[in-house]
């Protein structure tokens, strides 16, 4: 039948075929992520495209459309079955690109990411709590999270599947049970995937350690 082929059908048939993709990525398992990509192939290009007519750049639409995934993968047991893919999609990237305006706006600045294309934005967001430092607390934060960002860019280049898994662990703050579920494995199998690859990020990062702030 062709279901993850990324071919055009019908537009009967595209939604068919679009259920049936989200349906397997809400049971997770081995599945999910063939289904998860045929979505990512059908959409990214147009998710992109959209941004880029509004005014954003090319690191935000990164940030922006791998927010709508990760909001796509967490949520896809909430879509109805006999509901429209297509609609449900891109409501996740309007309320990213509305939430990132948003927070422009209060800020008085535009939205603001990672200029690093290839690189997650979990450093920024595991420190966004450090709160008006002074500027010499600025500077060594600024040099620690540089540090780990490479580290990362790194770490992902070299081992993208398990830099996905400590990004949704760390940063997402997925539980055990959600990875094990998405994953298709065990509670006990994912606590020990999980391990093994900070283990794995631990070599990279370690030069980092000591540029870490008080």
């Amino acid at each position: 039948m062709g279901e993850l082929d990324g071919a055009r059908p019908a537009d009967p048939e595209r939604v068919a075929m679009e259920r049936e993709w989200l349906r397997r990525l809400a049971q997770g398992g081995p599945g999910a992520d063939a289904a998860m990509h045929a979505l990512f192939r059908r959409y990214q290009a147009p998710f992109k495209a959209f941004l880029r007519s509004r005014g954003f750049r090319g690191p935000e639409i990164d940030d922006l459309t791998q927010r709508v995934w990760l909001d796509v993968a967490r949520k896809s047991h909430t879509f109805l079955a006999d509901g429209v893919p297509e609609v449900w999609l891109w409501g996740f990237l309007k309320t990213a690109m509305r939430d990132a305006l948003r927070a422009g706006a209060q800020r008085g600045a535009r939205f603001v990411s990672s200029d690093d294309d290839n690189q997650a934005p979990s450093i920024d967001l595991a420190l966004s709590e450090l709160a008006s430092p002074s500027p010499e607390a600025a500077r060594a934060v600024h040099d620690f999270r540089e540090c780990v960002r490479r580290a990362f860019a790194v770490f992902k280049r070299q081992h993208p599947k398990e830099a996905w898994w400590l990004y949704l662990w760390h940063v997402e703050e997925w539980d055990l049970e959600q990875i094990a579920r998405y994953r298709g494995s065990t509670l006990h199998a994912a606590s020990q995937f999980l391990s093994k690859a900070r283990k794995m990020f631990r070599e990279p990062v370690a030069p980092c350690l000591e540029l870490r702030p008080d």
